[in-house]
């Protein structure tokens, strides 16, 4: 008999081999899942900084690609790198509106300094955890992150309403109310295994919506490549910090503060959930987690 608090349901702890095939198949279902988020977080990013389409392409590539990288030093500790467990990595909403600002005010260089500069504050947060956690609390942190994602609700208003010439203004409001609605009951009222595919089978019904109403354009995506490497477009380092970097790493500071402290809480869970037994939480493998998710802004 089991004693109290054994998950008997986990199959297999991290330590512990399985079949290649059910490690392919459980792979696929983590990428389904953070497919969708990421491509909306950069589209909606570089979107509303009025970057081209060629942009947006090599920005989606370079970001899928962090995603794998980061992911798999999760995974595969090495050294003070990685958290040890499955620990899916992707972008993250709250920082859509200064990503967007950053790029604005002084393109693709100025993003990249201002994220390698905040990466080191994650860097600094993984060496002063214990002293860090008793500064900014869990509480503290969820706060801010509800309030900054209150803040891209313009910004995907703004999206909603820029539909091809046409079409009706209404039809975009109309696919983003159907998406909405569609989210907000699979993840309120959905079968238990369904919630966590909710926000991709609401986009997929948002889609097929505006199919049906002329608005989405069908002819771009068989005419798009399907496979194949985009054009890079790396930015380069602004080496010279001007008035915009300036005024835009305090946000940019505090973002990847209360952000690292999400990563220590999400890492404590996963590394709960890891195992049948209860144990004490590892605190080397939460600062694995952290500098991984380090690299993955410094790669960004």
């Amino acid at each position: 008999m089991a004693g109290p608090g054994v998950n008997e349901q986990l199959q297999y702890e991290p330590q512990e081999p399985c079949s290649p095939l059910l490690a392919l198949g459980v792979g696929l279902q983590g990428v389904m899942l953070v497919l969708a988020p990421t491509v909306l977080i950069v589209a909606v990013s570089v979107k509303s900084a009025g970057q081209d389409d060629d942009y947006l392409t090599w920005a989606l590539f370079a970001m899928l690609i962090i995603n794998a990288v980061i992911t798999a030093m999760q995974a595969r500790r090495i050294g003070r790198v990685g958290a040890g467990y499955m620990v899916i990595t992707g972008p993250t909403v709250q920082f859509v509106v200064v990503v967007a600002a950053a790029i604005s005010e002084g393109g693709p260089e100025l993003l990249a300094s201002l994220m390698v500069a905040s990466s080191l504050l994650q860097f600094a947060l993984a060496a002063w955890l214990p002293i860090v956690r008793r500064i900014i609390t869990p509480v503290v942190s969820g706060v801010v992150l509800m309030l900054v994602a209150a803040t891209v609700l313009p910004v995907a208003v703004e999206q909603v309403r820029q539909v091809q010439e046409g079409v009706s203004p209404v039809v975009g409001p109309s696919g983003a109310r159907f998406t909405l609605a569609a989210a907000v009951v699979l993840s309120v009222r959905g079968p238990l295994s369904w919630r966590p595919w909710s926000p991709l089978i609401s986009i997929a019904a948002g889609c097929v919506l505006t199919a049906l109403l002329g608005a989405y354009e069908v002819q771009r995506v068989i005419d798009a490549p399907w496979f194949g490497v985009p054009e890079p477009r790396f930015p380069g380092f602004d080496l010279t910090p001007g008035v915009e970097f300036w005024a835009l790493l305090p946000t940019f500071a505090i973002l990847t503060l209360v952000l690292g402290i999400k990563v220590i809480s999400d890492t404590m869970v996963v590394q709960q959930a890891s195992f049948r037994e209860p144990r004490a939480i590892d605190f080397r493998h939460v600062q694995g987690g952290i500098n991984a998710n380090s690299i993955g802004m410094v790669l960004a």
